[in-house]
């Protein structure tokens, strides 16, 4: 008999075993040897991931059952028999049960594209495929199946894509799967770092350059009115009186005016 095969998608599917939680398996199956079976599909371990590792490490025993191709046809439906089954199964924390349904949203999603294809009409009007379309996992449906709400969900799959990316640390994570950080603070440190940094301040300061200055527009002489004023101005000088204290700084005033006047008319 051939040893069970580990894939590596399935064994990464689930979230790990916490390692108090694996230390308790282990003593329980070293106690009372490995009471569940290793459930394989086409030789690929499904379900007994970690008493598999158990089990080979300390050399004790199993027992293995197979799940049909006719049932799981492909990875797709194995993957989410796994998600349904062995996800239920645990006492998960928030951030988990949200990587689950991030991960089941996905595998409906092409699924559901899949089946569409294969659907279609071929060219003499005759269906290509059977098989029931499967609906798209909103993600109201995705949040109520992880059993958060929809902001809640949003935050844990910014934190899971970060983790993945390698945009945060694997500790956060860790972080948040322990309760030490809440969902909602470790999506927040992330969002912030995203944030583009503020300009740095120029380290002059702007000068704006001096107004122009303005000359007062040229006067057009026209004879005809000016001497028109002149004789209105003389006769309106003529009225001060000789013994009026302001009489020569009237005229000397009138004189000044009239020799800047002159001044700006020859340039």
């Amino acid at each position: 008999m051939s040893l069970p095969i580990i894939d590596p998608e399935f064994r990464d599917l689930l979230p790990p075993l916490a390692a108090d939680e694996f230390a308790k398996l282990e003593a329980l199956i070293l106690k009372d040897g490995c009471t569940s079976p290793i459930i394989l599909w086409q030789g690929l371990i499904a379900d007994g991931h970690n008493r598999f590792d158990i089990c080979t490490r300390n050399k004790i025993g199993y027992q293995i059952n197979h799940i049909f191709t006719a049932d799981y046809p492909d990875r797709n439906a194995v993957m989410l028999w796994m998600l349904d089954n062995q996800g239920g199964r645990r006492n998960l924390a928030d951030i988990d049960k949200i990587s689950i349904a991030t991960k089941k949203e996905v595998i409906l999603a092409a699924q559901a594209k899949e089946n569409q294809r294969l659907s279609s009409k071929d060219e003499e009007g005759l269906s290509k495929s059977t098989n029931p379309l499967i609906p798209i996992h909103t993600r109201k449906e995705a949040a109520k199946e992880a059993g958060v709400g929809q902001t809640k969900y949003d935050e844990g799959k910014v934190i899971l894509d970060a983790v993945a990316s390698g945009e945060a640390p694997k500790e956060l994570l860790e972080q948040v799967r322990a309760g030490e950080v809440s969902v909602h603070k470790a999506a927040s440190v992330i969002k912030d770092a995203r944030k583009p940094a503020p300009c740095p301040k120029p380290d002059f300061e702007y000068v704006a350059p001096p107004e122009k200055e303005t000359k007062p527009p040229r006067v057009t002489y026209r004879p005809a009115l000016g001497m028109e004023i002149v004789a209105r101005a003389i006769a309106a000088m003529e009225t001060i009186g000789d013994t009026d204290k302001q009489f020569e700084p009237a005229y000397q005033a009138m004189i000044d005016h009239c020799n800047k006047r002159l001044t700006r008319q020859r340039k």
